[in-house]
């Protein structure tokens, strides 16, 4: 039984309670034993009401005890990165360091080692609280009411599925286990997709650990650290490249835990006794070079070569592509005209029944008009071979394609990156 339904039966139970008991008090001849029985059982129900808000109480909890376990690293890595700085400051400065004072490294793996203990806790979304003992919850035909089994219907799949078999996101939206699993494994092999979200809303991990096997879990939440870490740092083995977490890591040194490479996490190459020396990025020398933008958040390097100056990253950052501000911060054009012309010669291309030059500067009138379309009108769908533009994949057998803006993806880009 889910919870509304408990609730709502206990509410009514409660009901029922009250009014047989005024209404018995008020009949001539009453007596005793009756009420007191009718007592009784409003103290019943009054008892489960109680349960039910402490179990509901500690279930809260429970999630988020679970989904500060990322924090919690977080909170690591930062404390061992201000001891290391504090550490080389002295003995820079030729300060002693105090004796009696705690390790940094006690510190970080004592908050680890709860990280750990948080990672055993298992809660289970759809786990309901017991019904109370006695018939109070049975029928006239004395058959459970929750024998009643609900359906509901899976926002991936459209299946309907029993109610304790669904998954309920941040949104109003239910999905089926399968399609959720589905949805984790999507998000740990495509970096756009991550972390699990519907309706621009992310789902917390406390929601999907019923789907997530012990190395999908600890995959997940690999990567929820990696992405709320400002300061990443990967192995430097070129054919390794695995992130270092923040236990992995001691005295601005990362040793991997694949290939056991040891990483300077300043420079991000192979560990070294002296200081490190400044080399040119040749990465960064090409970017600049060729006017691409970089990602504040995550240092990701963008290309843009049609469009408006609207970035959102990877990670789900927006920023401006000219000048690399958070959107909507700065003062900087919206769009290139030149760009804006590619785009429209790239719509055009797709319908080879077009006027030619006339066509592309209606579409380029259009994209102008609508360079913020928020892509409210239904859309539609296209038969055919088509290539997403939002993920780059080929679809085989359809497209679906914004009426305004000409905008096309496929159905999972729609869904979860897009939130429609």
């Amino acid at each position: 039984m889910d919870q509304a339904s408990a609730d709502l039966i206990q509410k009514l139970l409660q009901q029922d309670a009250e009014e047989a008991l005024d209404s018995y008090k008020s009949q001539p001849g009453a007596t005793m034993d009756v009420s007191l029985a009718i007592g009784e059982w409003r103290k019943e129900i009054q008892l489960q009401e109680a349960l039910s808000a402490d179990l509901k109480k500690a279930l809260s909890m429970q999630r988020a005890a679970q989904d500060d376990g990322v924090a919690i690293s977080l909170v690591s890595l930062e404390e061992e990165r201000a001891a290391a700085d504090r550490a080389t400051a002295m003995r820079v400065g030729g300060v002693k360091e105090p004796a009696g004072q705690a390790s940094p490294q006690a510190s970080a793996q004592s908050l680890h080692n709860l990280r750990s203990a948080l990672d055993h806790l298992q809660y289970d979304p759809t786990y309901s609280q017991p019904v109370p003992h006695g018939d109070l919850f049975l029928g006239e035909d004395g058959s459970a009411d929750n024998q009643k089994a609900t359906q509901l219907k899976c926002a991936s799949c459209l299946e309907r599925h029993e109610t304790k078999h669904m998954l309920h996101a941040a949104c109003s939206h239910t999905y089926c286990r399968k399609c959720m699993a589905d949805l984790c494994e999507m998000a740990l092999t495509t970096e756009a997709f991550f972390p699990p979200r519907c309706c621009l809303m992310d789902i917390p991990l406390s929601t999907l650990r019923p789907v997530l096997n012990a190395d999908l879990l600890q995959r997940f939440e690999e990567k929820l650290i990696e992405r709320k870490d400002t300061c990443r740092t990967y192995c430097s083995n070129s054919v390794c490249s695995k992130y270092l977490l923040p236990e992995c890591i001691k005295d601005y040194v990362g040793q991997c835990t694949e290939c056991a490479q040891v990483t300077c996490t300043i420079c991000k190459k192979e560990a070294h006794p002296n200081a490190c020396v400044d080399e040119p990025n040749e990465v960064l020398q090409l970017a600049q070079t060729e006017g691409w933008q970089q990602c504040s958040q995550c240092g990701h390097v963008v290309e843009l070569n049609t469009g408006c100056y609207h970035i959102t990253c990877h990670c789900r950052h927006k920023f401006c592509y000219l000048c690399g501000a958070r959107w909507k911060t700065c003062q900087c054009a919206q769009w290139d005209e030149r760009r804006l012309l590619d785009r429209a010669h790239q719509i055009a291309a797709r319908n080879p029944q077009g006027s030619g030059a006339e066509n592309v500067q209606q579409i380029a009138d259009r994209l102008r008009n609508d360079h913020a379309c928020n892509h409210h009108r239904r859309w539609q769908r296209i038969e055919g071979q088509y290539e997403c533009d939002e993920c780059g994949d080929v679809m085989e057998e359809f497209i679906l394609q914004c009426p305004i803006c000409q905008l096309q993806t496929c159905a999972s880009c729609k869904r979860y990156i897009l939130g429609l």
